[in-house]
């Protein structure tokens, strides 16, 4: 059942190959699009996986839509190529904010379906950094910001709040599926969407006091 994983784990071995050849001396220009490589597989494991994990923590009865979980991987896949091949950066603009509205839509869905409990808004949450990053990543195409700080809405607020959160709830499956959410996982929630914010926005707010922001982040 999960050897559709292996596609995007394989990816991802050979993006750390791409930037490793670099920093080797193997050749030259290829540990950024080992670096792209690596952020996309992941936004596209996080995607697939985030369904089965969100759905079950809403509303008894929410419809899984697994029209819209194929097309918001399909999204990331499309993005993904854009950024890596496509001749001009205005395609990797509307390729991200395509991106962005599909899982918008998929994120609205589940948001109006009703979390149950700290633990399904902190997965919410998560998946709303992506939601996020996906339209920063537009707006560092566009010009506006840099691409690394996009990336880290999607990789601190995303990868890293949504992952927790994904763990914590699978965590509680196989101990007790009705147990409430241990105060200690509250914090780690607070804490990793606190680094989060601190991480994109504080570069963006003040230069002056940007590395001690990111510092604070970590």
């Amino acid at each position: 059942g999960a050897l559709y994983l292996l596609a995007p784990l394989a990816v991802m071995v050979l993006a750390d190959r791409l930037v490793h050849g670099e920093w080797l001396g193997w050749a030259s220009y290829i540990a950024r699009p080992g670096v792209v490589l690596a952020i996309y597989m992941r936004l596209l494991l996080i995607t697939v996986l985030a369904g089965g994990v969100i759905t079950p923590c809403l509303a008894r009865g929410t419809p899984a839509r697994p029209a819209l979980n194929k097309a918001a991987a399909v999204s990331v896949a499309i993005l993904a190529a854009a950024d890596l091949f496509a001749p001009t950066v205005q395609a990797v603009v509307a390729c991200a904010l395509l991106a962005a509205a599909v899982h918008g839509w998929r994120w609205i869905g589940w948001v109006r379906a009703g979390p149950r409990d700290a633990l399904a808004w902190a997965l919410l949450v998560g998946y709303g950094w992506l939601v996020a990053g996906l339209v920063l990543v537009a707006l560092s195409y566009g010009g506006y910001m840099s691409h690394m700080l996009a990336f880290h809405a999607l990789m601190v607020g995303g990868f890293g709040g949504l992952s927790l959160a994904m763990m914590a709830q699978l965590a509680r499956v196989r101990r007790d599926a009705a147990a409430p959410v241990p105060p200690p996982a509250v914090l780690a929630f607070v804490l990793i969407n606190l680094a989060a914010v601190l991480r994109v926005a504080g570069p963006l707010l003040s230069m002056r006091y940007g590395q001690i922001l990111i510092i604070a982040a970590g």
